[in-house]
């Protein structure tokens, strides 16, 4: 279950620096993390689950992507 407070892009920036090993935030740009509408939560669990998708440019092998 993702915790509301992660709707915070401040928060959720923090979050993923601190989650994520070192080597794969040297490839993310999250500068430009942005939180994407939708969700992968069956109708029937979404009372009980909340799922929060962001998206970010990621650097591979010095070209950069859209994920």
């Amino acid at each position: 279950m993702a915790p509301k407070f992660l709707i915070d892009i401040r928060i959720a920036k923090d979050f993923i620096e601190n989650y994520l090993s070192k080597d794969i935030i040297s490839r993310c740009d999250l500068d430009k993390l942005q939180i994407e509408s939708g969700s992968h939560i069956y109708n029937d669990l979404s009372t009980y689950y909340l799922d929060i998708i962001y998206r970010f440019s990621l650097q591979e092998a010095n070209n950069p992507i859209e994920r």
